[in-house]
């Protein structure tokens, strides 16, 4: 299988330019996100109808410029000769987002009066993300994303504070072959799939998406992409890994084939193989029926490439699935709807997750078994139970039109816990947004979403784009 990747992979680079079918189209429709929905103002925080993704829907930030293309695109013609000069003018561009943010934690001894209130944990820190955008002519580019943060705290006992961190997320150079193969080179943050919390098929990120944090921008991976459209009916994708690889057979391969069906239904397979690992196949679709947004994806290999901590002869023992089928299922959908005198003022997003090599057995409830599970890397928030729900939703001119009331769960339904977190979003001003939320966790204690000891979360925040 990866033999037979990289040779269409190498045979897609030397060939496509001529074909036909490979029209010439512009650098935004190829690399837009169909995952991503571009606000006009940073109040939108919440998922929109469109399965939105991560914070480059934000500002002039790079999910607007060289998001992924991950959805088969019409192709527009543009008739504006300004609108064609301003495009094809060489520029260079800095914006990004800085935060600050506040949070309180009541512990479930605090609760119950066991512990002092004094003694419940805080966080305070400053972040945010400088963006810096190079475009020349003919659709070459280049991106990078310099993330940093500040925080006069320390982990406990650690021997060498780091109250300032930073991380390079995104550091990239975009080209093009006649404007029919359109490559990608470096680190790049890619959308797989169309899930909106959870991912089955992508097999590429290491950096998942966080509940409490949807909006935040993603780290990516080194590598390079490849996205070969064919009209508004086709288009190939193919991605080399080489994130922590010092040798060629280190390397990831993925290849991805999309394809538009009638009644407005898009679908693609894909697949995903490395030495030494499982073949792992994919299928998502996303579709607009009865007045609503559908979107799934499943993966699928034989055998998994998660290994399991089994209790086999009275002791604990690592385990490999190496004879069966294991599939990932993920399944969404979003509603919107009307109220008042305003359109789709209510959003309500919905998704069901079924993990076949997840866990039905609570593994976190005994301390010398958690332990193990927890440092041995068997845990994967969001990816440890068997079976998931989540929902996200927001009520836009909430009392005033500035403010937007959210409703968030996620639920472990495997081991019977949850995060209920509602909150309130108000636009200060163009590009400034004041946010509160709180979290409940719910559940026994010592479940994936209690483990922490926390009953109540609350936190505030101020986020600045610009």
């Amino acid at each position: 299988m990866k033999t037979y990747l990289i040779i269409v992979f190498c045979l897609s680079f030397m060939l496509m330019p001529g074909i036909v079918g490979a029209q010439d189209v512009n650098e935004g429709d190829l690399f837009s996100d169909p995952n991503t929905v571009q606000n006009a103002t940073p109040k939108d925080t919440t998922p929109q109808a469109t399965n939105p993704q991560d914070k480059n829907s934000q500002g002039a930030s790079e999910g607007d410029i060289f998001s992924d293309a991950n959805t088969v695109v019409g192709i527009e013609t543009k008739t504006d000769e300004k609108i064609s000069d301003a495009v094809t003018q060489p520029s260079v561009s800095f914006s990004g987002e800085i935060s600050g943010n506040l949070g309180y934690d009541v512990t479930r001894d605090g609760l119950e009066g066991d512990a002092d209130w004094g003694d419940n944990p805080y966080s305070t820190s400053v972040d945010g993300d400088f963006l810096l955008d190079v475009r020349l002519n003919k659709g070459i580019k280049a991106f990078g994303d310099l993330w940093a943060a500040y925080s006069p705290q320390d982990e406990e006992n650690n021997p060498e504070p780091k109250y300032f961190q930073n991380k390079l997320k995104e550091f990239f150079l975009d080209v093009n072959i006649a404007h029919k193969v359109y490559l990608r080179y470096g680190k790049q943050t890619l959308i797989w799939g169309r899930g909106y919390f959870w991912n089955p098929t992508d097999l590429i990120s290491q950096d998942r998406k966080d509940f409490n944090d949807l909006n935040v921008r993603r780290e990516g991976v080194y590598g390079l992409k490849m996205h070969v459209p064919f009209g508004t009916t086709y288009n190939v994708y193919g991605f080399i890994n080489a994130s922590g690889a010092n040798k060629t057979k280190e390397f990831a391969y993925a290849g991805k084939f999309e394809v538009l069906l009638p009644k407005n239904i898009e679908m693609s397979v894909s697949t995903w193989t490395k030495e030494g690992y499982r073949a792992v196949y994919g299928l998502d679709f996303a579709t607009h029926k009865l007045n609503m947004d559908w979107r799934g994806e499943i993966s699928l290999s034989h055998g998994d490439n998660r290994h399991r901590l089994e209790l086999q002869n009275n002791e604990y023992t690592d385990t490999e699935v190496t004879d069966e089928w294991v599939p990932r299922l993920c399944l969404g959908f979003t509603k919107m709807f009307d109220a008042g005198n305003y359109t789709d003022r209510i959003m309500v997003t919905g998704e069901f997750y079924y993990n076949h090599g997840g866990y039905t057995k609570n593994m976190l409830a005994d301390e010398a078994i958690r332990d193990r599970f927890l440092e041995d890397g068997y845990f994967e928030p969001g990816n440890y139970g068997k079976y998931y729900a989540a929902i996200f939703s927001s009520y836009s001119k909430f009392l005033i039109s500035e403010m937007t009331l959210n409703l968030n769960a996620i639920g472990n339904l495997s081991d019977a816990s949850f995060i209920v977190s509602p909150g309130i979003d108000y636009e200060l001003a163009n590009n400034a947004l004041l946010s509160f939320k709180v979290n409940g966790y719910l559940g026994a204690q010592n479940r994936e979403y209690t483990l922490a000891g926390n009953a109540i979360g609350a936190e505030l925040s101020v986020n600045l784009t610009f």
